[in-house]
């Protein structure tokens, strides 16, 4: 997997990280939304469910 989640989250099942790492990269890449929005919803998310980072 060329990406890390730094938490050992996919170490069981890496290929479910490269998955999500692909999806993910091409939600922040493309969409209708903008980069602002994704952000704000990311950072509400994270504060919501008390995330770290």
């Amino acid at each position: 997997m060329s990406e890390s989640s730094g938490s050992g989250l996919f170490d069981a099942a890496p290929e479910a990280g490269e998955a999500f790492f692909a999806l993910y990269g091409t939600f922040w890449r493309n969409g209708l939304l903008s980069q602002e929005l994704k952000e704000a919803v990311r950072l509400r998310n994270a504060r919501v469910t008390d995330c770290g980072y």
